[in-house]
């Protein structure tokens, strides 16, 4: 049994609605443990204990949450989606790349943790996509 686009719209809102306001709230709580500075600075810290943290992330966090939160209120839960899954499994491929190889030259301070956080984001807006190709076809 197909779902009704409109039933369809409206989970893929509430899962994008939830995604965005997670993404602000670790950029909101990175914000809070390292402080305003300057993007180039280093600092090691981390994220409720298990994130790796930089002020870059932070700004992608925020950018991601933001845009996430304004896509589900203006209808386009799915064109976020299909965007955010390339952002996400990018950002999952770099941070599997960065803890391969080590913590040099890596400005975002990913740990496992992260690649897991961006690869399940990954899925979920796959997911999102997904539910409004089933409500269409």
């Amino acid at each position: 049994m197909t779902e009704t686009l409109p039933k369809a719209a409206g989970r893929a809102r509430l899962i994008v609605l939830v995604l965005g306001v997670v993404y602000l709230a670790l950029a909101v709580i990175g914000l809070a443990v390292l402080g305003w500075g300057s993007i180039r600075e280093s600092e090691n810290a981390r994220l409720l204990g298990v994130f790796g943290l930089s002020r870059l992330l932070i700004v992608a966090h925020g950018a991601l949450g933001v845009i996430a939160v304004l896509a589900a209120l203006r209808r386009g839960a799915s064109a976020f989606a299909a965007v955010a899954t390339i952002v996400f499994v990018a950002m999952t491929a770099f941070g599997v790349v960065a803890n391969v190889v080590g913590d040099v030259g890596d400005p975002l301070h990913m740990t496992w943790w992260n690649v897991g956080l961006y690869a399940l984001s990954a899925v979920t807006c796959v997911y999102v996509y997904a539910l409004r190709m089933r409500a269409e076809g």
